[in-house]
């Protein structure tokens, strides 16, 4: 039985009447897996009758970079895959009467610039839907769908408090950001309403989302995947009609890396937020501190990011660099205590006798007699070569990588504590040493490659890989099981009150007891693109493919309540559980693959110079090799099997749109389309399939009825935590071997 229930499907069409369009606010087709741009037009006399068999050439300004085309019966011509950006220079090699050239064109990414050429005229009128000047139509003659896409300049320019992705994007009318808790780099992106993981985000056409899904913001990074002054153009869109576009509900989102060219550039930055600068103080006082405890502590903020971006040529016209290093450090509020135990030093030393007693050297932790240290940092490298093999092949490699780590305080600071132990109460507000403090890591690795080949004036092809490592670990100041000290007497820091039930916790907090999860995602794409007269035909083939390993050992080390201070000093315990897994019936952790290949086809069709038609067809269809453990008992009981998955789900996605030109000026033109959209749901929706299977992991109750000490000594090991068990559970797969006149008992296989 195949599960096809979580793909997530999406029809969208849309036609849009567009008058005369203030430039700035362009709504452009734009396409995600796209990295490069292309530039078109028609080669006409004065008088306006098309020009055949023109060769035109398209160079490249910054890099020296040439392309070349040959006008259809029409007049058109077509440049494919050509770098974003420019400048361009866009020239015929026709006779003194037929020649003709633009120049300071701009080649916006996933789109084409409309370039009409006029015999005899020095310099010609751009159809650049970005280019602000006064003879230029900001309407763009490719543009269907819904989108919007921003130069390195527009970005430079965008308002935003703190230079994040999300304010960046969120210029988008498309795009909204929400759940503003803490910084704005970890708003959550939401388009069209759909839910913020259903987008899609990439760059240089490797996908950097949060493969796995437990991320709010949809990105496996912290903050910022990628520093803003590192983008050449940036690229959002919701409704795209190209079908090499895929792998979203929400929005796409694209950005394209800035590159190296014949000339040596670069910059520096610092950017710095705080409640002090030069001596002065720029925040006001806690009113919440001073008007419980009459105190007058102020907020602390101290935020700063500096950087610097170099790129030049390695070989002028043929190999260039372009390197950049980004840091970033946040100093914010501590979290603050709310209780402090009368016997804390009491507590401590009976923990020390109880590593004596055991044999262990458990690192407990030291009591947290001031502020805690909350101090993010996120660290950010890129490395980009451009090689210009010959004119027609052009090869390019980006590696980025981002790194940050945010200290997390457990329990410390709660006002409340639940165990959910078999019997056990629970307590008011509760503090912890600094044993009990842990970190989350996230690493971000990605290789982005591709390969441009112009074979012949009418025939490319693009060749891309990409590759992107995803970790994430919570490195804790301790592994010792989570042990549990209720109805101490202490004091309520919130209102300095007195009370009796307040609670201790030591140990590594139950949820870090073995937690990490490594996501390896692979891409291979091949798209090539033949021109036939006036219709572009495109066909390709792509392949995602991301491994997943899945580490959660809740409670593994092990949990254990004391019901008072009197208890734990004698080593009474009240309560105690263990989760356990068999070795012979699952592994330590949860591993899943699965990939999706897509296979497309598209003709583009110039039915006149004011009307354009798009149609074509994607086929994709999924693969997950593995499936979780089978269940027997769980399908006796309800009738369902639990081991479904997605393998050979398949999906056919037909896409058709139209851009028309009421008038050959453009003022007003009418665009459109409609189109079946697939996106991948969060890999998390998935992987409780593989750890809550009821096979293979099961809890042990009153692990520590002896006490603390033979626990530690005879059933914890700090160097190997997590525990392995053989026990014969109703839910756990097993053999019966029959004989002719007895039988055997299940053999726990």
């Amino acid at each position: 039985m195949k599960n096809h229930f979580m793909a997530l499907r999406l029809w969208r069409a849309a036609c849009l009447t567009s008058a005369i369009v203030l430039a700035g606010a362009p709504v452009t087709q734009l396409v995600a897996q796209i990295t490069s741009s292309s530039i078109a037009g028609v080669l006409r006399t004065a008088a306006g009758a098309p020009i055949a068999n023109a060769t035109i050439t398209a160079t490249h300004v910054p890099t020296g970079t040439t392309y070349t085309a040959v006008t259809s019966a029409q007049g058109r011509y077509n440049f494919l895959n050509v770098i974003v950006g420019g400048p361009y220079t866009v020239s015929t090699e026709a006779t003194a009467a037929q020649s003709a050239v633009a120049k300071n064109i701009s080649a916006q990414l996933g789109s084409s610039s409309e370039v009409n050429l006029v015999a005899g005229e020095s310099e010609v009128v751009v159809l650049d839907a970005l280019e602000v000047t006064a003879a230029t139509n900001d309407l763009n003659p490719a543009s269907a769908g819904a989108g919007n896409q921003y130069s390195s300049a527009e970005l430079a320019t965008r308002p935003t408090s703190e230079r994040s992705l999300a304010d960046l994007v969120s210029a988008s009318p498309f795009v909204t950001i929400r759940a503003l808790s803490g910084d704005r780099e970890e708003a959550n992106i939401t388009a069209l309403g759909q839910n913020n993981r259903y987008n899609s985000f990439q760059i240089d056409g490797s996908r950097i989302n949060d493969q796995f899904g437990l991320n709010s913001t949809g990105l496996a990074s912290f903050f910022n995947p990628i520093s803003i002054e590192w983008i050449e153009q940036l690229a959002v869109q919701v409704s795209p009609y190209d079908v090499r576009q895929a792998g979203f509900t929400g929005a796409s989102i694209n950005a394209v890396t800035k590159s190296g060219s014949n000339q040596f550039s670069g910059g520096s930055y610092y950017l710095f937020q705080g409640d002090n600068a030069f001596g002065v103080q720029t925040r006001g006082e806690n009113a919440n501190e001073k008007t419980l405890s009459n105190r007058t502590v102020k907020p602390k903020l101290d935020q700063s990011t500096y950087g610097f971006y170099l790129g030049g040529p390695i070989i002028p016209d043929r190999l260039f660099f372009f390197a950049g290093y980004e840091k970033f450090k946040r100093e914010s509020a501590p979290r603050d205590a709310t209780f402090r135990a009368n016997d804390e030093a009491a507590i401590l030393t009976r923990l020390a006798q109880y590593n004596t007693a055991s044999g262990r050297s458990i690192p407990w932790g030291a009591p947290v007699t001031g502020a805690t240290s909350n101090i993010a940092e996120d660290e950010k490298v890129m490395v980009k070569l451009d090689w210009n093999i010959i004119n027609s092949q052009r090869v390019s490699v980006r590696y980025l990588t981002a790194e940050g780590q945010v200290p997390q305080f457990g329990r410390f600071g709660g006002t409340s504590l639940t165990t959910n132990l078999s019997g056990f109460p629970s307590s008011g507000v509760t503090t912890t040493p600094t044993g009990g403090f842990y970190s989350q890591e996230r690493k971000e690795e990605s290789w982005a490659a591709s390969l441009n080949s112009q074979w012949t004036p009418d025939f490319k092809s693009e060749l891309k890989y990409a590759t992107t490592k995803q970790d994430q670990t919570t490195p804790t100041a301790v592994t010792a099981p989570e042990i549990y000290i209720f109805n101490l007497p202490g004091t309520d820091l919130r209102s300095g009150a007195a009370v009796t039930n307040g609670g201790y916790v030591l140990g590594t907090e139950q949820f870090r007891h073995g937690n990490q999860i490594n996501v390896t995602t692979d891409q291979y794409s091949y798209v090539a693109d033949y021109i036939n007269g006036d219709i572009v035909y495109s066909a390709g083939v792509e392949r995602e493919e991301s491994e997943f390993y899945n580490l959660f050992r809740q409670s593994s080390y092990g949990r254990i309540g004391y019901s008072s201070l009197t208890n734990f000093l004698n080593d009474v315990v009240a309560a105690s559980e263990r989760n356990v897994y068999d070795p012979a019936i699952r592994p330590v952790a949860d591993v899943s693959e699965f990939a999706t290949t897509g296979v497309f086809a598209q003709a583009d069709w110039d039915i006149s110079s004011r009307f354009k038609v798009t149609a074509g067809l994607r086929y994709e269809v999924n693969s997950q090799p593995d499936a979780p453990k089978f269940n027997q008992k769980f399908l006796t009981d309800t009738g369902f099997r639990n081991d479904g998955t997605l393998d050979g789900a398949e999906y056919i996605s037909p896409r058709l749109s139209f851009n028309y030109s009421v008038d050959d000026k453009r003022i007003t033109q009418i665009r459109g389309g409609a189109g079946h959209f697939t996106g991948r749901a969060p890999w998390v929706f998935f992987s409780n399939s593989y750890g809550q299977t009821g096979v293979g992991s099961f809890t042990q109750a009153n692990v520590a009825a002896s006490g603390l000490t033979n626990y530690l000594q005879n059933s914890f090991n700090p160097a190997s935590p997590s525990p392995r068990a053989r026990i014969p559970e109703p839910t756990a797969a097993r053999s019966t071997g029959w004989m002719a006149t007895s039988s055997c008992l299940p053999s726990g296989a």
